[in-house]
Parts: C-alpha cells; structure tokens; sequence
C-alpha cells in the first residue's frame, strides 16, 4: 500500500495511512466548554474577540529520506481558531488566550495545497486524505477524543530586532512548551489583525520523528506553523 506520510506538532506526526473510517466527534468547531468570557479579569487594555471564519491556522510537515518521493508533504488547516487578545498600551503586559479545536484540522484541502507552491504540486484523492485525516485524529496522535483542544496562550509581546516577538505557552495533548515567536499586527479602534510564521521541533512537543525503513522514508524534525487571524473589538462604540 502507497505510503501517506504525516506530522502535526501543533500538533501531528507522519504516520502510513489507514483505511479505517473518519471519527465522527461531537462539538468540532465549539468553544471549550470551560473557556471563560474574559480569560483577562482584571486587566486593563483594549479587548478585542477572535473571528474564525476570518482566521486561518496552516501547519506544513515534509517529507524527508532517501525514498521521500514515496511519501507526500502535507498541509494542515483550519478556520476555527478562537480567543480574545488583550492589547495593552504597555506593550508587555499584552495577552491573548486563543484554543484551537482539533477536529476542525482539514488534511490538504485542495486550494492550500495548491497555494503551497513547490512540494505540493500533486493533488491527494479524497479517500488518502480522510485516511489521513483519520490517522491524525486517533489515539497514536491526537486523541481528538480525550484532548478536543490545542491552547495557545500569549504570556507578553516585546520589541525584537526585527519587529516584534511574542512569547507564547502551546499545550498539546499533555504537553505544554513555551517559545518565542514574531510577531506582527496592524490595529485600528475596533479590529485588528494578528500573523505569525514559525517552526517547531518535534522534541518540543513531545513528538517522536516517524521514522521506516532505517530513515530511508521519514518525516523532517521542523514543522512550519503559519497564523493569520482577524479579532474585532468587544468595546459597545464598535460595530458587532
């Protein structure tokens, strides 16, 4: 069987792909349940509340190995990410709370991969994908069923040399990892917009490198993490 290579730090890991059925999973593109109203109580600043459909999360994994043309990069995806951010006018003391569902991670959907540019040039059937999809999602990985959820929090924003750099806690699973990121946003009174690009590293996640053949077909250790969101003011002057 063609070997479907997958990692998801955020969040996943390389792995062959399967036949088995999609997990149906309750609540995919739900707010936690215990994610509060204002996860700042207390702070002062201008609050603004992330808009999902507006918001993208990508996560691209390549493949790697003396046989890597028998595997595929890949690219994860999703519109669900959410949250609230706090600017404060002490650059510092700003903080975003943002939770990511994982059931909302689509695996190549057509158009991003074609974005994706080199690497990404052959399209993936329906079926290796939601096999793909199904792997990512089960108990050897993301356990979408006990861990619905991948929180990312943003513990304060400082000046870096080239622009700004945020420093973020990320849980996945059980794990939690704290790193430092750039960072880049426009604001006006009542929206603001928010990217980052950065990597992760297996270890950092608590990731094993999926590795056949004695290395022949594996996955790279970085993961490529690419963030773009959209947040709309909560103050009662801005349009909802």
């Amino acid at each position: 069987m063609r070997r479907t290579l997958i990692l998801l730090g955020v969040f996943v890991l390389l792995t062959a792909c399967s036949q088995g059925p999609v997990p149906r999973l309750p609540g995919q593109t739900d707010a936690p349940a215990d994610f509060p109203d204002d996860p700042f109580p207390g702070a002062a600043g201008a609050r603004f509340k992330v808009v999902p459909s507006e918001s993208l999360v990508q996560i691209k994994v390549f493949r790697a190995g003396r046989l890597a043309r028998l595997g595929h990069n890949h690219v994860i995806s999703s519109r669900y990410l959410g949250g609230e951010v706090l600017v404060s006018d002490e650059l510092a003391r700003s903080r975003a709370s943002f939770y990511l569902p994982v059931a909302s991670m689509v695996v190549d959907d057509p158009v991003f991969r074609q974005q994706a540019g080199e690497g990404f040039e052959y399209p993936l059937s329906e079926q290796d994908r939601e096999a793909t999809r199904a792997n990512m999602l089960g108990e050897r990985l993301l356990n979408a069923v006990s861990h619905p959820y991948v929180y990312i929090q943003v513990l304060g924003v400082q000046e870096a040399e080239a622009g700004l750099s945020a420093t973020i806690q990320l849980t996945v699973l059980d794990k939690q990892v704290s790193n430092q990121v750039p960072v880049a946003f426009s604001r006006t009174a009542c929206a603001m917009s928010v990217s980052s690009s950065f990597e992760l590293r297996h270890a950092e996640i608590g990731l094993e490198v999926f590795s056949v053949l004695g290395g022949a077909l594996q996955v790279q250790d970085v993961i490529q993490v690419d963030v773009d969101l959209l947040a709309k003011s909560r103050s009662p002057d801005c349009p909802g």
